[in-house]
């Protein structure tokens, strides 16, 4: 390990406790998160304001026909 090594540009954070300012970042990466949110829209309207105007929103969720998310699907009656 160097002691010049830089940060880890990975954080995990609770929402609603997003640290960031306004504007102050260039790329943010959502995964498997919005469907596990009881409000995933004041979610992403944060997300935008932490972007910089010409930043990246990038967001993975589930395939609700994988195995993986068919027990989530099934609790909230929506796996048909």
């Amino acid at each position: 390990q160097h002691d010049d090594a830089l940060p880890s540009p990975n954080f995990i954070i609770n929402y609603g406790e997003l640290p960031f300012l306004q504007e102050s970042i260039d790329v943010i990466i959502i995964q498997h998160t919005l469907d596990y949110l009881t409000n995933p829209g004041n979610f992403i309207q944060d997300c935008w304001r932490m972007l910089k105007s010409e930043g990246l929103l990038i967001i993975f969720g589930l395939n609700r026909f994988s195995l993986w998310a068919k027990p989530f699907w099934q609790r909230n009656s929506l796996y048909t």
